[in-house]
């Protein structure tokens, strides 16, 4: 846990400088960090879908949280609503891209309802 907060420490820490030597105006940093954000943004979005491998493998959404995959679904989508509505491109493109992953994982839970899991007997019986 501490070697992840010391990395992202030096992402932080990293993007900081890069934005105080190249980005001298106000508008360029606004740029820059919303471009970041934006990154980051969808990474948080997809995160859910690391698990995507397992599931297909064992059949079973066991793996994925429900909750979360639902809630990146609904706060996705009203951020994208909220960027329509004040026109910030910066917040309606992470959020478009948020709901169509919320979608998907949505519906990998809704395919995979009711199917009985693969075991790991079963996969290495396979094998």
């Amino acid at each position: 846990s501490s070697g992840i907060n010391a990395e992202y420490g030096g992402v932080l820490f990293t993007v900081h400088m890069y934005s105080s030597m190249y980005h001298t105006n106000a508008q360029q940093a606004i740029e820059f960090f919303g471009l970041v954000g934006n990154v980051c943004a969808i990474a948080m979005f997809a995160s859910p879908l690391a698990q995507l491998r397992v599931v297909l493998e064992t059949g079973s959404t066991e793996s994925m949280s429900f909750l979360l995959s639902f809630m990146v679904l609904v706060q996705s989508l009203l951020w994208w609503w909220y960027g329509v509505l004040v026109q910030d491109g910066y917040i309606q493109f992470p959020n478009a891209i948020g709901t169509c992953l919320g979608l998907t994982q949505i519906a990998v839970f809704g395919y995979f309802r009711g199917k009985q899991p693969v075991t790991v007997s079963q996969v290495l019986h396979e094998v």
